[in-house]
């Protein structure tokens, strides 16, 4: 470790851990003490991450939305109803 806090992680692990040079890294610490360095994903990492079949959500997101801006609505109604 230098003077400034940098450490050098040598090319093979670099390699094997799929963490770039240039690149961003997480340094977490557990509980042991121990200290987890990982890569930080870029965002082609991620891409498809969230996908999955469509039958497996309990409301679409159209759904989700009417729904929450009715209860908005009926909200304002009843805050107009209160001041009346």
């Amino acid at each position: 470790m230098t003077d400034r806090g940098q450490v050098t992680i040598p090319k093979e692990m670099r390699d094997a851990t799929g963490i770039a040079a240039p690149g961003d890294v997480v340094v977490r610490r557990r509980d042991s003490g121990a200290v987890l360095i990982e890569p930080v994903p870029t965002v082609e990492d991620l891409h498809g991450c969230l996908q999955g079949d469509a039958g497996e959500a309990d409301e679409d997101a159209d759904t989700v939305l009417a729904e929450s801006r009715r209860a908005d609505t009926n909200a304002t109604e009843r805050l107009v109803d209160e001041n009346e």
